[in-house]
């Protein structure tokens, strides 16, 4: 998870950036399951969330190496970056109980 925060008036131009660069960076290392570009406004910002999931750690830490390029094309939109995340998937629900995660009574 890595994300970065865009000054109002950047974020269209930031959001067709990240389309049109990040996401296809994204889609070209092997590994890669899943994608998502989330926004949320932040005060006079917009933070821009790229959430990802990854076959491997080692898929993930081979994609991290070959990212950074485009962090100084992300400041030329003001983009601000926020320490990025690393979680494990601990569960998943789609509707349908898994495993001991129970739902609960209505």
């Amino acid at each position: 998870m890595s994300s970065c925060a865009v000054p109002e008036a950047n974020i269209a131009a930031y959001l067709e950036f990240a389309k049109r660069n990040e996401l296809v960076l994204y889609l070209s290392f092997p590994g890669l399951r899943a994608v998502w570009l989330l926004e949320r406004p932040f005060v006079a910002y917009v933070e821009v969330l790229i959430l990802s999931v990854w076959d491997s750690e080692e898929s993930m830490m081979e994609f991290v190496r070959k990212h950074s390029p485009l962090d100084q094309q992300k400041s030329d939109h003001g983009a601000i970056a926020i320490t990025t995340h690393s979680y494990r998937l601990s569960a998943l629900l789609d509707g349908v109980v898994r495993n001991e995660i129970e739902r609960p009574e209505s």
